[in-house]
């Protein structure tokens, strides 16, 4: 009898190690970048913030956006999913462009997985597509890889550690729904 319950102890230690592991592999896959299309010129170069509020890695750039304001030399906008009217409301007041959408529409304006940055020239080319930090927990440096497109300097782009939207790449990275939480779960 103790070697069963040994077993099962064993069992369910490894399990928790596999099933631990799994979780961790798909948290720090990096997703597709931001596939934009060029648009119109605007005169002005613009940066585009793809980001969903039940992604803590997009609340984080939400914060750092918020902490920093609109950079007055260039147009911003955020696309956001499951926005709170209080966050849509800050953002507005700190400059910021905001656009509620749904996770339908978001990969339909080139984001498949959030947080991503695309930065456009005033001729409407794109000059940055990519994440807003090279690590999920560095600095944000959505303004310097801005100063560098200026430059004409090409940056390769930092790979997107958050969260997938659309519902293929989801299924792609996710087949088990391990990662996924429900609406509502998380604040």
């Amino acid at each position: 009898m103790r070697w069963g319950k040994t077993f099962l102890v064993w069992t369910w230690v490894l399990a928790a190690l596999a099933l631990g592991a799994l979780l961790t592999l798909l948290h720090e896959a990096p997703l597709p970048p931001p596939n934009p299309t060029a648009g119109a010129p605007a005169s002005e170069w613009t940066l585009t913030h793809g980001l969903a509020l039940r992604c803590p890695c997009s609340r984080r750039i939400v914060d750092h956006l918020l902490a920093r304001g609109a950079t007055a030399d260039a147009a911003e906008e955020v696309l956001l999913v499951d926005a709170a009217d209080g966050t849509v409301r800050a953002l507005e007041a700190r400059g910021f462009r905001v656009r509620a959408v749904d996770a339908d529409t978001l990969p339909r304006l080139g984001f498949e997985a959030v947080p991503g940055l695309v930065i456009r020239s005033p001729d409407g080319r794109v000059a940055y597509a990519g994440a807003h930090a090279p690590k999920r927990s560095g600095p944000v440096d959505d303004l310097s890889l801005l100063q560098r497109a200026r430059e004409g300097a090409s940056t390769r782009p930092f790979a997107v550690l958050g969260c997938a939207i659309s519902q293929a790449l989801t299924a792609r990275v996710d087949p088990l729904s391990l990662k996924s939480l429900p609406r509502g779960f998380l604040p």
